[in-house]
Formats: structure tokens, sequence, C-alpha cells
């Protein structure tokens, strides 16, 4: 069986992402060695997480289209307006 080597991830964070499915997920990938930089999607302002949690992103949306990545995945569904 071949092994995959996981290496960089982006977490996007909009408001009302759930805390704990942001910050477990977040946890268990960095713990794995995986490099995950939590991204904001309205920029680097702090996210208001459900409920009553707030967030502070590593980095812009702007600033992540720019990294090498393996993978991604978003902390809440978004919709199309909120990715332009």
């Amino acid at each position: 069986m071949a092994s995959v080597s996981w290496k960089r991830a982006l977490a996007f964070l909009a408001k009302g992402a759930e805390r704990m499915e942001t910050v477990i997920a977040v946890d268990v990938r960095r713990r794995a060695g995986v490099q995950v930089a939590t991204v904001g999607l309205a920029g680097k302002d702090p996210v208001q997480c459900n409920p009553d949690v707030v967030i502070c992103p590593d980095a812009r949306l702007e600033d992540a289209k720019k990294r090498d990545l393996t993978t991604s995945w978003f902390c809440r569904e978004v919709t199309r307006t909120e990715l332009t």
C-alpha cells in the first residue's frame, strides 16, 4: 500500500463556523505533522464562531491563494459570494 504524505492544509473560516469542528480538525492534523493554516474569508479579522467563540485566522484568503497546499476544507458551509 502506498503511503500518502500530507504536508500542508488550509482550514477556511467564516462567520458561524462550528468551534469544535474547527479546533479539533486543525489540532489533529497539526499533531500528525501537517502544516495547517486557518484562513479567514473576510481577511485576518477575528471570526465569530458558534457558540460565542472567536478564532483569529492565520492568513487572509488572498494570501492563501498563493500557497502550495495538499488539501483544504471549510469549517462551515459557505456561499459562492463569500468566496469572491
